[in-house]
């Protein structure tokens, strides 16, 4: 599967395989989030419960205030 980068004008896809033995790993989305979102978003989005608390709550606010 691929995960599009929702950062404005991004056009990187982080591909995560689905039916491997990692398959719940997000290290590379991990990476690829510090390097083009920074460090104060992924803490943001590790401490929250869910991917729809992370993009209500941080994506949501970040292209309002990073556009």
């Amino acid at each position: 599967h691929k995960f599009k980068c929702q950062a404005n004008g991004c056009k990187v896809k982080v591909q995560c395989f689905l039916n491997k033995g990692d398959a719940q790993s997000t290290g590379n989305m991990q990476k690829y989030v510090h390097l083009c979102w920074g460090d104060e978003v992924l803490k943001a989005a590790d401490d929250t419960k869910d991917a729809n608390e992370v993009h209500n709550k941080i994506v949501v606010l970040f292209h309002r205030y990073n556009s």
